[in-house]
């Protein structure tokens, strides 16, 4: 009973962490508005403004949980480069090689003629940033180089998606598109953590449907804890009679 008790202990703290993972930073958005020939209503240029000091990573965006032909990550996109400028200073350029500090992050599981297979999904290391911070995020696939934020003058450059990711709905999903090259719309995913990335999820089965919201699910495991505590105090007290 009392390793089921720390089981369930370790859950609940899983659980609480989780719930910041992703809540560190807010989007500030600029409006398509045509002012540099661009079109109105397709998107917006966006960054980052920290609300907490936090680890930040990029990850391939998923767009099925059913098979392992993944077609919209940053490889098959030929993204080569990536990172940042930081608090508008557009001459800090921090250069990451794609190749370089991935982690895996999530994975899902998928069947084929082949049996059982494990995705797992690429995580890149942007930086550490402190509270406050302004982040712009680009990209470069040798030809072109584009930034979230940076307007282009007659270009559709970068847009926010929201939440759309297909094995995790929590992970912030953005987009940049490579105009100056084959024009390609680049999605990708904005993790935010407090200290080394977590393993959310490891070889288990994709995300079928929308989870429940961490409020939630922290309360019903801890009414399960707590019950369960209670059965095993009532026995206690029962063989100390």
């Amino acid at each position: 009973m009392k390793k089921l008790l720390a089981i369930l202990f370790g859950a609940l703290a899983l659980n609480l962490s989780a719930t910041e993972v992703y809540d560190s930073y807010g989007l500030e958005q600029k409006w398509y508005t045509n002012d540099q020939n661009q079109g109105m209503g397709q998107g917006s240029y966006y960054k980052l403004v920290l609300s907490a000091n936090s680890k930040i990573y990029l990850t391939d965006y998923l767009n099925t949980i059913y098979s392992g032909d993944q077609n919209e990550t940053l490889a098959h996109h030929g993204i080569t480069q990536y990172g940042y400028y930081l608090n508008g200073n557009m001459t800090d350029n921090h250069v990451t090689n794609l190749g370089d500090n991935v982690t895996s992050f999530d994975s899902y599981t998928y069947y084929d003629d082949e049996g059982k297979h494990t995705y797992n999904r690429n995580a890149y290391y942007l930086g550490d940033f402190s509270k406050g911070s302004e982040i712009e995020i680009w990209m470069s696939d040798g030809t072109t180089t584009v930034g979230t934020w940076t307007p282009v003058e007659g270009e559709y450059t970068s847009r926010w998606l929201g939440r759309e990711d297909k094995l995790n709905p929590n992970i912030g999903v953005a987009q940049l598109t490579m105009y100056a090259s084959t024009g390609y719309q680049v999605n990708f995913g904005l993790l935010t953590a407090a200290s080394d990335l977590p393993i959310i999820q490891e070889g288990g089965g994709g995300t079928m449907g929308s989870p429940l919201p961490a409020p939630i699910t922290t309360l019903l495991i801890a009414c399960g804890l707590g019950g369960l505590f209670m059965t095993w105090k009532k026995k206690q007290l029962i063989r100390e009679r």
